[in-house]
């Protein structure tokens, strides 16, 4: 949450306590990074913690409120097209998988 004064350490502990319970859990995991609560912050402050998480993590960074319906809309939107490429590359990958085998 972007309320948070520290929210990338939020976010590495968030992984550190996932590994601890399963190394693999991220190993193949693409990950989608939301920073909520987005109407807390200013622009500014938004845009360089969103540059920071992504300098970190390699990954695109989304913002989102629930005070606003088209962050909302968008973020929704944004989140089922990744969920989608991920499936179909999960899938694709199992299917070249399974193909080897036959």
């Amino acid at each position: 949450s972007l309320e948070s004064e520290t929210p990338l350490q939020d976010w590495k502990t968030v992984r550190t306590e996932l590994e601890k319970y399963d190394h693999s859990v991220l190993k193949d995991l693409k990950e989608i990074i939301v920073l909520t609560k987005s109407d807390s912050r200013d622009s500014k402050y938004i845009k360089d913690i969103s540059d920071t998480f992504s300098t970190e993590t390699g990954e695109e960074v989304m913002t989102v409120t629930i005070l606003d319906d088209e962050s909302v809309e968008h973020f929704k939107k944004e989140l089922v097209r990744r969920l989608q490429y991920e499936w179909l590359r999960i899938r694709s990958n199992y299917t070249n998988e399974y193909n080897e085998y036959e």
